[in-house]
């Protein structure tokens, strides 16, 4: 996603953020899941797990990145820190409505049921592939809600989204997400996992954003499990964009001639 202007930073006006329709609701939800970085992209990453009651775990790991007509589509390596040659986890993630997950096993390539989709990276993580793509954004059934001002001052458009059959056969537990999209550039900032009960599961925040290439890029996500209070965050610490990646290194069974060569690729820190 790219914008002009930084989103998150502190925005100054009038307290009230003027609301809107159902229909520009509608609108602004569409071209939320349209949005796209130009060209394809690199990022190097940190994950850093923080478990409430004990010590970080750092995981590191390179993200490939480009569009096709489903979504968004990611190859992502992870491992962690040290232990790169023995303990990696190799995947191709599809976005869009359907999403898609692939990885490499024991040489194999596997495609991930539904249910393996919503499985930890590592098993004392919190971030999963299926959260990769926010598969939530296109759930059918949503609805405009309000327009507020973050505490961090950003004027944001409320939307609730309502988990499909399918999920909640598989997540019997989530019924509904609460986004709120920036008001000026339908950059996500916040996303809340809500049970029947409203009452809160898991919470996605964006941390920040950074320039590079006139785009601006995610700089940080934390996913915060709100029942343990256990956290892992997502942060990116080198990053390539408007480049001109190969599509066959997003090929499931790319996986299994190893990962593409990004010695040649110019790193801006992040």
């Amino acid at each position: 996603m790219a914008w002009s202007e930084r989103p998150g930073e502190r925005a100054h006006g009038p307290a009230k953020v003027e609301g809107i329709d159902q229909e520009e609701g509608r609108r602004i939800m569409e071209e939320f899941r349209h949005q796209r970085l130009r060209g394809d992209f690199v990022f190097l990453f940190d994950l850093v797990h923080r478990p409430r009651r004990d010590k970080d775990v750092v995981y590191q790991g390179i993200m490939w990145g480009t569009w096709n007509s489903e979504g968004s589509l990611s190859r992502v390596s992870v491992w962690p820190k040290g232990k790169r040659e023995t303990n990696t986890r190799e995947l191709i993630v599809q976005g869009g409505p359907e999403p898609e997950v692939w990885m490499l096993r024991d040489g194999k390539v596997v495609e991930l049921t539904k249910e393996e989709q919503g499985e930890p990276f590592f098993p004392e993580m919190v971030y999963t592939p299926y959260d990769v793509v926010m598969p939530f954004a296109y759930w059918d059934l949503f609805e405009y809600t309000d327009s507020k001002r973050l505490a961090r001052g950003r004027p944001v458009h409320m939307f609730m989204l309502y988990a499909p059959a399918d999920v909640a056969q598989r997540i019997p537990e989530l019924a509904a997400v609460e986004l709120a999209l920036d008001a000026s550039f339908n950059a996500p900032l916040t996303a809340k996992m809500l049970d029947i009960d409203s009452k809160p599961l898991r919470t996605l925040d964006v941390g920040g954003f950074k320039e590079i290439d006139d785009q601006y890029i995610v700089k940080e996500i934390d996913l915060i499990d709100e029942r343990s209070g256990d956290k892992t965050r997502f942060r990116v610490t080198g990053a390539a964009v408007n480049l001109d990646l190969s599509p066959q290194i997003f090929k499931p069974e790319e996986l299994k001639q190893g990962e593409p060569d990004i010695t040649k690729i110019i790193f801006e820190p992040v």
